[in-house]
């Protein structure tokens, strides 16, 4: 785990670096948050809290139609990991979307019995029921407003923004290319799919 943390805190230091070297100032700034944030929380990794709490820690970020969850995982007081995700949600509204992530993320996997998130659903109701049904367990979904919980969920956050800008980045990238490659190809539309031909193996088989 701590080289994990040290390879992270790595790989956000070049980053921050890159994107200041770049004129990228705002970026910069938000990998310098997210490295800060990520060290209040690792320096005592250990044990984050007292006694033996368990619960994941579920932060949001909404932005273009795209959506960035990250999810920090607290067993028996200890930080013992993350999962990320961004996804698109086309015709969704926020909340739909979140319900069906929460459905999907639990659905092979048991929960913790507590959840963390910044905002409740409507259909917490029938979510509690499914888990309590599937795993016989019974699940709180909570908003801090203070305290530990609190800076996990604020952390939790900002990391799902990052990684929603990192997507959107590369995505204009990708974007980018598929439209020069229509304009060198004379094409009507993006291409879909691409395929490449050894010429090597095709005059071998000929």
């Amino acid at each position: 785990m701590l080289f994990r943390s040290k390879t992270l805190l790595q790989t956000l230091r070049k980053k921050m670096r890159s994107a200041s070297k770049d004129m990228e100032y705002e970026m910069a700034a938000a990998y310098r948050d997210q490295i800060e944030a990520f060290k209040a929380v690792t320096q005592n990794q250990v044990v984050i809290i007292g006694g033996a709490a368990s619960f994941d820690v579920i932060g949001i970020y909404c932005d273009e139609g795209e959506v960035a969850i990250h999810v920090l995982l607290v067993r028996s007081g200890k930080l013992l990991g993350r999962n990320q995700f961004v996804v698109a949600m086309p015709v969704q509204t926020l909340e739909e979307a979140v319900t069906e992530f929460l459905l999907q993320y639990y659905e092979g996997q048991e929960p913790p019995k507590e959840v963390v998130m910044p905002f409740l659903v409507q259909e917490q109701d029938d979510l509690r029921s499914l888990l309590k049904s599937t795993y016989d367990i019974e699940v709180k979904f909570t908003i801090p407003k203070r305290g530990l919980r609190s800076a996990l969920l604020t952390m939790a956050t900002k990391n799902a923004k990052y990684a929603l800008f990192e997507a959107l980045k590369t995505k204009i990238v990708y974007d980018s290319a598929l439209e020069l490659i229509k304009k060198r190809l004379g094409l009507n539309r993006l291409p879909e799919r691409m395929e490449c031909i050894d010429r090597k193996s095709t005059r071998l088989n000929s």
